[in-house]
């Protein structure tokens, strides 16, 4: 007998803990909002990151460049992103990727629709689960 542990979190995110095949793995499941050129390959139906992480073995450490490509992000982003975790405004850190704060508004727009948040705290929030 297997005995695992559901949890919700939010309407989006389930958590699931127990073991498979004789090891202890935590698995995250995380429905993403919809981007552009992928729903179309899934005949348009939701997609979810599914994450499986064996916690039996010491972890890698997850970047922002392991969960780009779910969220479609692009190379300036991922780097907004990183400054962003970093604790920094992004007036601070358009200073510190070396380009406009205009620049670093866009692209953090961007980041907002590609990862269905709407304010700098809910997209931290997002990615600090992920991570």
């Amino acid at each position: 007998m297997v005995a695992t542990t559901c949890k919700s979190i939010g309407d989006a995110q389930v958590g699931i803990e127990g073991p498979i095949a004789d090891n202890a793995h935590q698995i995250g499941i995380v429905r993403l909002p919809g981007v552009s050129g992928f729903r179309s390959l899934f005949s348009g139906g939701p997609l979810f990151l599914l994450i499986v992480r064996n916690l039996s073995t010491p972890a890698k450490a997850t970047t922002i460049a392991d969960l780009a490509p779910a969220f479609g992000l692009t190379p300036a982003e991922q780097r907004l992103c990183e400054v962003l975790l970093l604790g920094h405004p992004p007036k601070e850190a358009a200073d510190m990727l070396g380009i406009a704060s205009e620049t670093a508004r866009h692209r953090l727009k961007a980041i907002f629709q590609k990862t269905d948040t709407h304010k700098q705290s809910e997209l931290i929030a997002l990615l600090g689960r992920l991570l």
